[in-house]
């Protein structure tokens, strides 16, 4: 029979008495809600709900598929996320209390089953929000510009407010790869 040594007897009491002895004083939790229209990005807002005798003073952090979306917040405090693709997301509360401990807590899984409509832009990307410019590079060249935009799938009860005072409203509905285009004067 082998007997440990004095170092290896401190380790493992030091492992063993270090085990659960100390919490953090801040036990993170969530709740999430999510609103969702046709064709639109499902709209996440998550509520830090935790608790603990620093919940007011503790640093927050969120992470939406282990990706930072917030900086640290100090307090308790929600956050409203856009989620554009489809396939199942997490949403992770994180938290650091006064001494340092650290402590995450993930919510539900939230599905988002479509992904949301976009836009071809000027640049022939799709968008969820696209813009448009106008660079005018002589002196002669023309103030007016005309966007063209269409989108790949069908936009239903389309209603485009141009920004110049002047809206349309005559479509309805949009079917895919149909172009829509406003002249601006």
């Amino acid at each position: 029979m082998k007997l440990l040594s004095f170092k290896s007897l401190v380790f493992i009491f030091l492992l063993v008495l270090g085990r659960n002895t100390y919490a953090c004083n801040v036990a993170p939790s969530l709740t999430s809600s999510t609103t969702h229209t046709c064709g639109l990005p499902y709209i996440v807002k998550a509520l830090n709900t935790s608790t603990g005798s620093q919940k007011n003073t503790a640093k927050y952090w969120w992470k939406l598929n282990n990706v930072k979306v917030s900086d640290t917040i100090i307090g308790k405090d929600s956050i409203v996320l856009l989620l554009k693709k489809t396939g199942a997301h997490i949403v992770k509360l994180f938290v650091k209390d006064s001494s340092g401990c650290i402590d995450s807590s993930s919510s539900t899984s939230i599905t988002v089953s479509s992904n949301a409509k976009t836009i071809l832009d000027q640049n022939m990307n799709y968008s969820l929000s696209p813009s448009w410019m106008n660079c005018l590079q002589f002196v002669n060249d023309p103030d007016t510009f005309s966007i063209n935009f269409k989108s790949a799938d069908t936009l239903k009860n389309l209603k485009i407010f141009w920004g110049d005072g002047s809206m349309d409203t005559s479509s309805g509905n949009l079917v895919p790869n149909t172009f829509k285009s406003h002249l601006y004067n």
